[in-house]
């Protein structure tokens, strides 16, 4: 008797705690709806400036908009995508005595990142006189970071780059937030070409609108 008991009991927790996130290997937990398209592909970008806004927000910058350095938060550069269908199958059964409920959260298309495609190369090229040491028409690479890598911290932008490439990592989100390690010193006005090169021979280059950042 006691041993059935406890086999009835072992029943009772395990259909609640063997879960299956669908009711096929590509479905989500949590209710969450059929994502068809987890990856995506680059097919251009766009390079904006973003200031910080009552030290809570992130504002997209406006032509000819000007700001203190302290006030200036990145500059983004944000894929143009389309979504695609994945490749492989994804087993999602997940073993846990709480509810999925407290365990998961939806996510969108696009998710996996890029299906394909690894960053090789990005030339950040000031159109102004920004330094000394960084002239119209000069990479300012050496001035940009990336805040969040591994390890987390701001990792300059040719290191990233080579991180990227020595581990072999496509290209994981739609965004790539860099911040300005210094203000302009020769020219408040503030604008770059960017040219990006990927892994499957695509390139492509897009210009920002110009800002005047304040030092």
């Amino acid at each position: 008797m006691k041993l059935k008991m406890l086999a009835l009991a072992l029943l009772f927790l395990l259909s609640f705690g063997l879960q299956n996130c669908g009711s096929n290997d590509d479905d989500l937990d949590c209710n969450c709806p059929d994502i068809d398209k987890p990856f995506f592909d680059v097919t251009g970008f766009e390079v904006n400036h973003y200031r910080e806004e009552n030290n809570c927000c992130r504002v997209e910058m406006t032509e000819g908009e000007s700001v203190s350095f302290a006030n200036y938060a990145t500059m983004n550069i944000e894929y143009q995508v389309d979504y695609i269908s994945q490749c492989r199958a994804r087993k999602n059964w997940h073993f846990s005595l709480m509810s999925s409920a407290y365990a998961c959260s939806c996510v969108g298309e696009g998710y996996e990142g890029a299906k394909e495609e690894r960053l090789t190369s990005i030339r950040v090229i000031t159109l102004n006189d920004f330094d000394e040491d960084h002239k119209a028409n000069d990479v300012i690479n050496d001035l940009l970071t990336v805040p969040v890598v591994t390890p987390s911290e701001p990792t300059f932008l040719d290191d990233y780059v080579q991180y990227l490439e020595q581990n072999n990592l496509n290209i994981e989100t739609e965004t790539m937030i860099l911040e300005l390690t210094k203000a302009p010193e020769l020219d408040e006005n503030f604008q770059v070409k960017v040219v990006i090169e990927l892994s499957n021979g695509e390139s492509y280059e897009m210009e920002s609108v110009a800002v005047k950042i304040r030092s």
